[in-house]
């Protein structure tokens, strides 16, 4: 039956919306979510007050060295997406259905545009600047991704990495525990990362051994500490995505999202919409529209990431 009022038309386009509400995407289990509606957000890390020092109760009380610095700051604005797909006059008259479908790729193409923004976040974040406040850039995941005040001046003097090489192994997935586990803040105090929930992500080609790493309670093969594996039992999710592609061999580990965690953040900055228009030769026209942006806060505590050469 064919479209004839504009009544259904707008069905369509309340049950698409509908739907865009409800979609839990494959990122939900890692990232935080945001939903400020704003054209832009400022992000800071500051220093931070270090563990409380020694007091005998009557002494005055010394002042937290460089407490109230940034050592990291990020300005985020929101990127524009926005597809049209139009069904032609004699096409929505005769063709059954070709309005929804239209509608449905709009919604499929618009869940396909956040998958693709949350992974490509982590793949460009070997490449990507983060500037601290005295003007230094390093790269977001590298082997300086965060300087500590080791010796509690307010001088960060110590390069801390969050960065691997190595193909994903038992030994590898091990090292990257050990690296959140030691990760430390700038004031120098432990991050308090790695204790879980976790979650390793990989490209579909390491979705196996991804899955033994951390389900199976006997290693792949055994080492100088036997069969057992290190990894089974540490609550570490697999999130397994083809939208890793620059190099299907890079995998992550991240601290799961939802709170303090994880450093991975999404921002949808207003509600995605679909909506209709009519030519006036009789077309419609179905439009989908969304302002998001993904970003990991600096330093990036709570994120390891392997660049496989």
């Amino acid at each position: 039956m064919a479209y004839s009022t504009s009544d259904a038309l707008e069905t369509i386009v309340r049950e698409a919306n509908q739907h865009l509400a409800n979609f839990v995407p494959t990122w939900a289990s890692w990232m935080n979510l945001h939903t400020d509606k704003a054209a832009a957000m400022r992000r800071w890390s500051n220093h931070g007050v270090a563990a409380l020092k020694t007091w005998n109760g009557t002494a005055t009380i010394s002042e937290a060295t460089g407490a109230a610095s940034s050592s990291r700051e990020q300005t985020v604005t929101p990127d524009g997406f926005a597809s049209k797909v139009t069904v032609s006059d004699f096409d929505s008259r005769f063709q059954a259905g070709s309005v929804e479908r239209a509608a449905r790729g709009l919604l499929e193409g618009f869940e396909r545009r956040l998958e693709a923004t949350a992974y490509s976040m982590l793949e460009t974040a070997f490449t990507a600047d983060q500037v601290d406040s005295g003007g230094s850039t390093d790269y977001v995941i590298s082997a300086t991704s965060c300087y500590v005040d080791a010796d509690g001046t307010g001088t960060y003097e110590t390069a801390q990495s969050n960065l691997l090489s190595a193909a994903l192994s038992s030994a590898t997935l091990s090292t990257s525990r050990q690296m959140l586990l030691e990760a430390k803040l700038p004031n120098g105090d432990p991050a308090g990362k790695g204790r879980g929930p976790l979650v390793l992500i990989v490209a579909p080609q390491n979705a196996a051994i991804a899955r033994k790493l951390v389900e199976s309670p006997e290693q792949l093969s055994a080492d100088a500490t036997g069969n057992l594996n290190p990894n089974y039992g540490a609550n570490i999710s697999v999130i397994v995505s083809s939208h890793l592609t620059v190099d299907p061999d890079d995998w992550f580990l991240v601290e799961a999202g939802g709170g303090v965690g994880s450093p991975c953040n999404m921002w949808i900055a207003d509600t995605p919409k679909i909506w209709q228009n009519t030519t006036s030769a009789g077309a419609i026209e179905l439009c989908a529209s969304a302002w998001l942006n993904a970003w990991i806060d600096t330093p990036p505590t709570g994120i390891i990431g392997s660049n496989v050469s």
